[in-house]
């Protein structure tokens, strides 16, 4: 994936954002003042956005040098992970470091952008936030390696893991936890599901008319990559049957349901068999 240098937009999934490489040294310049204390060099890119504007300030000769260090994007609100413009998407989530779980997040993204880091604005779509908090329960922060992605698990010998004695169960002495309970139905907050059709392609808002019955290969791949339940009756267009990225779900505020019923849940665990 190819993000732009400055602002991070993802170049590679749209043909209008376009990407200009940092050629000319002037503009290179620039955009190392933005970035800094990033490094950029000519191998570089940038999306158009932000090319037009380091262009513009390396032909006005009346533009103090305060104003070209002073930071310029092209792009707002673009997760800082995937690249992805999150202007009008609804769900998106703001890296903040106040409660456990957001500073475990927190961590987890800055692994996974270096040598990028992340700042007190930076936000993610949700898809990167559920991947980012079901890493997060396996997450080891540590010195980096390297500039990729992958993370520092804490990994066990079976002789370091001590042998656990069984305690006298004594009546009354603990109360177990329990998922919040809605009526008849349990939320589980890092999962999700389709709403319960047969009668049309479960995928909010789309227009196909085939009803072709999911494959359980499908199921078991979208609980697994995405935390995401269908139930077995669920239909799909021929689009969305041969769709090979499901990327798009988070966008889709009423694909985002996230209380299920004893059997639902019961037939997730036979899922992850």
């Amino acid at each position: 994936m190819s993000l732009c240098t400055n602002c991070g937009i993802a170049t590679d999934r749209c043909n209008t954002i376009g990407r200009r490489r940092l050629e000319d040294e002037m503009i290179l310049s620039i955009v190392q003042e933005w970035v800094a204390p990033q490094t950029v060099n000519d191998n570089d890119f940038i999306c158009q956005a932000c090319w037009k504007h380091a262009n513009a300030i390396s032909l006005d000769k009346s533009i103090s040098e305060e104003s070209v260090r002073a930071p310029s994007i092209g792009h707002r609100r673009v997760c800082i992970h995937c690249g992805r413009s999150l202007l009008r998407r609804v769900r998106c989530h703001q890296l903040r470091t106040g409660e456990v779980q957001e500073r475990r997040i927190h961590e987890v993204i800055r692994e996974w952008i270096l040598p990028r880091t992340v700042g007190a604005s930076s936000v993610i779509c949700h898809s990167c936030w559920v991947q980012a908090n079901k890493a997060s329960r396996n997450f080891h922060s540590g010195p980096s390696t390297s500039g990729s992605s992958s993370l520092v698990v804490n990994e066990l010998n079976s002789q370091d893991i001590p042998h656990l004695e069984e305690l006298p169960t004594t009546q009354g002495t603990y109360s177990a936890l329990s998922a919040p309970i809605i009526g008849n139905l349990i939320v589980l907050p890092d999962y999700y599901r389709a709403v319960e059709t047969e009668s049309r392609c479960f995928v909010e808002g789309c227009q196909g008319h085939e009803r072709n019955r999911i494959t359980l290969t499908m199921r078991k791949q979208l609980l697994k990559m995405y935390n995401y339940y269908v139930p077995a009756n669920n239909r799909l267009c021929d689009i969305h049957l041969t769709c090979t990225s499901w990327n798009f779900i988070s966008d889709i505020s009423d694909n985002i349901i996230n209380t299920f019923s004893a059997n639902q849940i019961q037939d997730m665990f036979s899922l992850k068999e």
